[in-house]
């Protein structure tokens, strides 16, 4: 969960033979065509995902759906803020018990 704009990364989870974090699979989007590419660790600050557009309301956040057949990588749009709303109004307004 992040704020907007936010880049992220996807990674195989994995250890290394010495116990440390796998590396080698990291895929982002170095062309920003929403297509993973894998690239070497030493290039990974630049392989990263930009999410920079807002959701259209009144979703709150997108879901992250991957293709791991094309690599291709969707952004769904869910939750709705009249829900977080009327949550919000209920923990102002109601009695504490």
């Amino acid at each position: 969960m992040d704020e907007w704009p936010a880049t992220f990364q996807l990674n195989v989870w994995g250890r290394n033979p010495d116990m440390q974090p796998d590396q080698g699979w990291a895929f982002g989007d170095m062309i920003n065509n929403r297509v993973a590419n894998h690239l070497p660790p030493h290039r990974a600050p630049e392989n990263v995902f930009n999410v920079t557009e807002v959701p259209p309301m009144p979703a709150l956040s997108y879901r992250l759906v991957v293709n791991d057949a094309t690599y291709k990588v969707e952004m769904h749009p869910q939750s709705n803020m009249y829900s977080q709303i009327l949550v919000l109004l209920y923990w102002l307004f109601c009695p504490r018990l």
